[in-house]
């Protein structure tokens, strides 16, 4: 058999916490996760523009983000999809002489855009040593909008858009049902009650003479903020703005909000019934909630992560009908759209089904507090992960932008999770009260059937171009031209890491020790080699994750971010804990490596009808064809279905289990600050039976096949409440193993850590049925 290695990496960035024990009671926090936190500075050059400078950890990349306020919601009426291709359009100019293709293929790392209700936003992430070029790139998206952009350029985005248009919101999508639940949310004059892609109507209005009318009422200077993130220090990040615009900055403070829409007026309750091509019958409730940015913007987020998990734990009991449940935000200044995507069985009765789910979003908040989990609780789970997520570079930069713009604060949502985590219980059930009524929900009903045919688009007709002008627009001539067309020698390769230690422990786990200073988190991966490409039966490793099943609370609510996933080729945990506390998080790592395995569980036998009907879907079948002929026979050419996931056995599972989380097999890595002390040396990870606590959710998606969307994370934060009987810890032992949690189905593997109540001795490293080898009673 290949061997197995498990990998331990302590990516410190900087620490981690004082610990208070889990117990059966509610927990108190010994500590908030705190946000990022980095020096900023707002300027503002004279021409307008807005710009919000941070200097970052040199992990060497860096960030550029430009946020045009131009978004669906300024377009003229008739117009809807202008601005996203106005978007497009972009992509095919040149900015600073070079395209936006070109941009993408000089840059080590990713270039995009997007458009919301409220603005586009154009972000760039690389190596540092690109970042003047970067910059030079998105201040031409400013300076020379549509340099290059002729009527053939015109209809050749205009055909991507509505492409991208039939894509994602015809044919049973879930951007078709969120449209039609748009419309029905919003009054019909409101500018978001309407997709951001448009309809074939709409966009069959849209000319090149409107998108250059757009370009120069939205596409402005004093309309826009520019974000940089870099390991530079803010002088040197001012000298290059100044240096590419032409122009000095002066320092400006917070700034007053940007122009919003005006504030939206929900519609009066409705339910409409629908048909697309869906796989099964589908609910979509949503309400009017507050703004994304303003003092009651944090309560939508938080309730719809706790919905998430008090109906996916409810709602399938109250109506058997119900299949899945997944719950989101779409974001916007002057409202946000929060709603619930429930797939259901058979419809018998949509009407009761969407009145449970209206009761369940205030009714399931008490029930929640009943399960010893109040909502002081689920609030600090939650504002954990939000706290972490602006450790990502792009995403703090984006965050940045987005506060910037619309407030005039760039930390705003930065302090999302501490906001979160401070909110009481009366903050959220009043919100909830006021804006998630049944006389505010507004329900969707998607059933299987050939909708009417409706209108194609049709691109209008190209306006009369003298000869003159006939020919493409040539760029205009710039004073930081050179910087893109003749970039010098390129680099090669990544930077080499600096001061990486490696240790081997006694029982052979290998710890890799990577220094990152000035950063304000340490991670601690625990990296065990085998993933999906390993994974035999097919499916099997969907099935581990859908197995565990843990007593633990999650180690969030200390402030310390847990998640697990699985890869193509590895299995990976990964803790992540404030400035020098790294010993404390390697103690939560200890008890999130301890897990019971049951499958299948009762939550996916419940929801298995539905499942198999979405792997019927054509994008499914697309989907495993593709792997099929990419992969062949392998675990990832068997990309497996729920059909097969039912025929995997537990035995299977506990063998895969096994054969993965074997720590004596593996090179165990860890980095931390440079400097440490010998308290600070993190004790090995517990070799316990498979037992793993609760991680992250699945994020609300509208996608197919949702049973592998939960698989590939761990299930929600809840515990659970049934106790197994007493049962020997090996075939050959007389006695009872200690009680032990457990689902609906049965497992013979012993509790982590326990010792036999027969043999008294304790169980082995892995995951094996037998707590020993010879067990004498």
């Amino acid at each position: 058999m290949r061997d197995r290695r498990v990998v331990v990496g302590l990516l410190a960035l900087a620490g981690a916490a004082p610990g208070a024990c889990l117990t059966r009671s509610t927990p108190k926090a010994s500590h908030a996760a705190a946000a990022v936190t980095y020096d900023v500075r707002t300027l503002e050059l004279a021409n307008g523009l807005s710009v919000v400078l941070e200097r970052a950890p040199d992990f060497g990349a860096a960030a550029a983000v430009l946020v045009v306020g131009a978004g669906s919601a300024d377009e003229p009426p008739g117009k809807a999809g202008l601005a996203h291709l106005t978007e497009h359009l972009q992509g095919s100019a040149t900015h600073a002489g070079v395209s936006f293709l070109a941009r993408v293929r000089e840059l080590d790392g990713s270039t995009n855009a997007s458009t919301s209700w409220d603005d586009t936003t154009y972000r760039s992430v690389g190596d540092v040593r690109f970042l003047e070029s970067t910059l030079a790139f998105l201040y031409g998206v400013l300076e020379e909008p549509l340099a290059g952009v002729d009527e053939s350029t015109f209809a050749r985005e205009w055909r991507a858009v509505s492409n991208e248009r039939r894509l994602r919101t015809e044919e049973g999508t879930p951007g078709q049902s969120e449209g039609w639940l748009m419309a029905a949310t919003f009054q019909a004059n409101h500018p978001y009650a309407h997709p951001v892609v448009g309809t074939a109507a709409s966009l069959g209005q849209v000319a090149l003479a409107d998108v250059r009318a757009f370009v120069a009422d939205r596409y402005r200077f004093d309309r826009s903020t520019l974000v940089v993130s870099a390991p530079l220090s803010l002088d040197a990040q001012q000298a290059l703005v100044e240096r590419i615009a032409g122009q000095p900055a002066r320092a400006r403070g917070d700034r007053a909000p940007g122009t919003r829409p005006p504030a939206a007026t929900s519609a009066p309750a409705s339910f409409r019934r629908y048909q697309a091509e869906v796989s099964t019958p589908t609910l979509w409730v949503g309400w009017a909630v507050t703004g994304a940015y303003g003092e009651e913007s944090d309560v939508a987020p938080l309730l719809a992560a706790i919905a998430r998990t008090s109906a996916s734990i409810d709602l399938g009991e109250r109506d058997r009908d119900v299949g899945t449940v997944e719950t989101g935000v779409i974001p916007g200044a002057a409202a946000s759209l929060l709603y619930a995507r429930i797939t259901l069985k058979e419809a018998v009765h949509p009407e009761a089904s969407a009145r449970a789910v209206e009761d369940e979003m205030l009714g399931g908040l008490g029930k929640l507090t009943e399960r010893e989990a109040p909502l002081e609780v689920m609030a600090r789970l939650v504002g954990t992960e939000y706290a972490y997520d602006d450790e990502d570079l792009l995403g703090r930069t984006l965050h940045l932008a987005a506060s910037y713009e619309h407030l005039g604060s760039p930390t705003f949502l930065r302090r999302r999770g501490e906001r979160m985590a401070a909110l009481s219980a009366s903050d959220v059930l009043g919100y909830a009260r006021a804006f998630l009524s049944p006389e505010r929900a507004h329900v969707i009903l998607v059933e299987p059937g050939r909708p009417e045919a409706g209108p194609e688009a049709v691109p209008p007709p190209a306006a009369p171009t003298p000869a003159a002008e006939a020919a493409p627009i040539a760029a205009h001539p710039s004073v930081w031209a050179p910087v893109l067309t003749a970039p010098g020698p390129r680099p090669e390769g990544p930077r080499p890491l600096e001061d990486v230690e490696t240790r081997r422990l006694s029982n052979g786990l290998e710890v890799i020790l990577l220094p990152r200073a000035g950063a304000p988190f340490h991670t601690v991966l625990l990296g065990f080699k085998g993933g999906r490409a390993q994974g035999t039966p097919p499916g099997v490793t969907w099935a581990t994750n859908w197995a565990r099943q843990s007593a633990e609370w999650s180690p969030r609510l200390w402030g310390v971010d847990y998640r697990t996933h699985v890869t193509e080729t590895a299995t990976l945990e990964v803790l992540k804990g404030p400035r020098a506390e790294i010993r404390q998080t390697l103690k939560y790592l200890r008890r999130v490596m301890g897990f019971s395995i049951f499958w299948p569980p009762r939550r996916f036998n419940q929801r298995v009808e539905v499942f198999e009907r979405e792997d019927q879907e054509p994008s499914e079948v697309l989907h495993r064809s593709l792997a099929r002929a990419i992969y062949g026979s392998g675990p990832l050419g068997a990309w497996p279905t729920a059909r097969q996931l039912q025929k995997i056995t537990p035995a299977e599972v506990m063998a895969w289990n096994d054969r993965v989380r074997r720590p004596t097999r593996a090179p165990r890595r860890r980095s931390t600050t440079r400097r440490r002390s010998p308290r600070s040396r993190p004790a090995p990870p517990a070799a316990r039976s498979s037992r793993i606590g609760p991680g992250r959710s699945s994020r609300p998606s509208g996608s197919t096949a949702s049973f592998r969307r939960r698989a590939r994370t761990a299930t929600p934060p809840m515990r659970s409440s049934r106790t197994a009987s007493r049962r020997p810890c090996s075939p050959t032992c007389a006695r009872r193993s200690a009680p032990r949690t457990r689902s609906r189905a049965a497992s013979t593997s012993c509790r982590a850590a326990r010792r036999c109540s027969g043999c008294r001795r304790t169980s082995t490293p892995s995951s094996s049925p037998r707590c020993s080898g010879a067990c004498a009673g």
